[in-house]
């Protein structure tokens, strides 16, 4: 993600998949160690910022760190409500299982 956001904002420029790549391994090790920051917020991307300025203007460091905040935000966000669908679906057919209550049919029958 990062790659391409680079790719698209900068040109293709030479060390720009290492530097990506790099950017956002470090970035996401700082905001993990930084325990005062939920989930790294704004420590993330001030390195990242740091670490892409290196080839890049200031500005196009920080929106790629911050479509890429948005878009993992995004994703997390997407991912927690399949999970939860998931594992209430399954709790509620336990329960109802428990209780001896069957499953409605389904719609139409």
């Amino acid at each position: 993600m990062i790659f391409v956001l680079m790719r698209q904002l900068n040109g293709d420029r030479s060390g720009t998949l290492l530097l990506s790549i790099g950017a956002y391994s470090l970035s996401w090790a700082v905001g993990f160690v930084a325990v005062f920051a939920p989930a790294g917020a704004g420590v993330r991307e001030a390195v990242m910022v740091a670490v892409l300025s290196t080839q890049t203007t200031a500005a196009t460091a920080l929106t790629v760190a911050l479509v890429s905040r948005a878009l993992s935000v995004v994703a997390d966000a997407m991912t927690g409500a399949a999970a939860s669908a998931l594992v209430g679906r399954r709790r509620l057919r336990r329960l109802r299982a428990v209780r001896g209550l069957a499953d409605p049919p389904p719609a139409g029958s």
